[in-house]
């Protein structure tokens, strides 16, 4: 199953859920899901793009969705897990997954309206603010990034009414104190409920006993105490349009973190990078990662122009395409490559600023010595201050590897974490940096290590990847270190520590600085 849009709403509910509120309207940015626990029959089936009828609460529910059926999963960037009596209309939602985007949000929570059943005062509505940075986000509605939701998910099947995750959530991620929120600016109704339905499901005490054993693992017991880290207040943070204002210096729909100094330009550049044309919601990493460096070296905006239009061309194995393309105007090439192996060119329209390695470097022979790197070893500069490590292997897949057997072995065991290329771009390198070592069966996994010094090595897991291994050659070859071969990646329960250090004490990539420093001064003027 193909994602229809990019963010999802997953619930459980009962006979008298209120979920039709949230879809009773058009142009919706979300998908929902629902899990059935009701006993009256009621007829929800069509109001979902998934619709199945099981026993459990949300969080049981949504653990068993995620082991045994991930590809439901696949392609969703942001994932809203809520109660079926909380009150919130399609434009609420939409706003929140807007707001939740473009502040780089990890994990957050609609406001709860003043009227509301409360519990934590944390969680009531501050009208002056959009949003407020905290630690603790209520467990009835919790909205998480994809890679974040890959990182609590053991703690989340742990308990099954969700007790006690609001507890520990922020302690997983690391305790930051500008990620987690309570976005006032959307806020949500939860009526008082005489007899919730999911006491049926439950008893109270069986909850309890759950968060106690959360706390006393996560927390060594330890009760967490709701605090805030600061707010964004209301005054400048819409546009003219009402819509939500992006950070400053942010990169735009890209999802990037604001951009560095660099070369001003008058106008935005206008750049091709390669988009699903059948699918939108697949958008991979390697691709969308092209506008954050392009804006980031240059100092300007960046907007996607088609083959014919545009005037750049860099991330990505797109030389091909160029080539193949019916524009009569000359376009820039800056650290990209050929995907497979083919002859020479000299097509009067490709100027050449920086090629991706030596074997794309060959075959144009008019180009006695160009700079060379993938554009992507700049992407350190996206991350902002280093996460600590937490994860002694990283697997990441190249999208067409997703639903393979031995990666749904690797997502049922869960001890090393699967980084998926669909992830954003931020959050894919924030994910990178916290492993150890990294395997990858995508080219931008292995570039994405190597810019932030990450021991790692290429993997065939199938062969889908087009090129037969083409772009790693090409790349790896930039460095002259003797074994580009891949891994071979075991199953899980074979990783070993010998294994790792033996990834560790083989990985060498010499002159990376000046590769960096070369291809950034490279970039041509525009």
């Amino acid at each position: 199953m193909k994602p229809h849009r990019r963010n999802l709403v997953f619930s459980s509910v009962g006979d008298h859920s209120r979920h039709r509120l949230w879809i009773n309207g058009p142009n919706r940015n979300f998908d929902l899901f629902l899990f059935y626990f009701g006993t009256g029959g009621a007829d929800f089936g069509t109001d979902a793009e998934l619709f199945l009828a099981r026993a459990g609460t949300k969080t049981d529910n949504f653990c068993h969705l995620y082991r045994n059926h991930p590809e439901r999963l696949a392609g969703y960037e942001n994932v809203f897990i809520v109660d079926d009596d909380i009150v919130m209309d399609p434009a609420a939602l939409n706003r929140m997954f807007d707001l939740f985007d473009a502040h780089e949000l990890w994990l957050a929570q609609p406001a709860y309206t003043a009227d509301s059943h409360i519990r934590w005062p944390v969680t009531r509505q501050d009208p002056s603010a959009v949003l407020r940075f905290t630690n603790f986000v209520e467990v009835g509605v919790m909205l998480f990034s994809r890679t974040v939701l890959d990182r609590v998910i053991g703690a989340m099947a742990q308990s099954r009414s969700g007790w006690g995750l609001d507890m520990v959530l922020s302690r997983l991620l690391g305790d930051p104190i500008d990620r987690i929120a309570i976005l006032d600016a959307v806020p949500c109704s939860h009526p008082h409920r005489a007899e919730p339905e999911m006491d049926r499901v439950m008893s109270r005490e069986e909850m309890r006993a759950e968060g106690r054993r959360l706390l006393d693992r996560y927390r060594r017991g330890e009760w967490l105490e709701p605090v805030t880290h600061g707010s964004i207040p209301i005054a400048g943070e819409s546009g003219p349009d009402g819509g939500v204002a992006p950070n400053p210096g942010a990169a735009g729909e890209h999802g990037g973190e604001a951009t560095r100094p660099g070369r001003r330009g008058p106008k935005p550049i206008q750049l091709f990078w390669w988009q699903h044309h059948h699918d939108p919601s697949i958008r991979n990493f390697g691709d969308w990662l092209s506008p954050l460096v392009v804006e980031l070296v240059s100092g300007r905006q960046v907007e996607h122009a088609s083959l014919d239009e545009c005037e750049l061309v860099a991330i990505g194995s797109l030389i091909e395409v160029v080539l193949e393309s019916p524009r009569s105007e000359p376009v820039q090439l800056w650290g990209t490559g050929f995907i497979r192996d083919g002859p020479s060119t000299s097509d009067p329209r490709v100027r050449v600023a920086a090629l991706r390695g030596p074997l794309t470097a060959g075959r144009f022979e008019s180009v006695p010595d160009p700079a060379l790197g993938d554009a992507g070893l700049l992407c350190h500069h996206l991350l902002g201050r280093r996460p600590p490590k937490r994860h002694p292997l990283g697997i990441v897949t190249h999208y067409v590897d997703l639903e393979l057997p031995l990666i749904g072995e690797y997502r049922r065991h869960g001890r090393y974490p699967l980084l998926s290329p669909l992830m954003r771009p931020t959050d894919f390198v924030r994910a990178v940096a916290e492993c150890e070592v990294i395997v990858s069966s995508a080219l931008h996994g292995v570039i994405t290590a190597d810019a932030l010094g990450i021991p790692n090595r290429w993997t065939v897991l199938s062969e889908r990847v087009l090129g037969a291994g083409y772009k790693f050659r090409d790349y790896l070859g930039l460095f002259g270190v003797p074994d580009v071969s891949p891994v071979d990646l075991p199953p899980p329960e074979r990783v070993t520590r010998d294994l790792l250090d033996s990834i560790v004490a083989r990985y060498s990539r010499p002159g990376l600085e000046g590769i960096r420093e070369r291809l950034a001064s490279a970039f041509p003027e525009l």
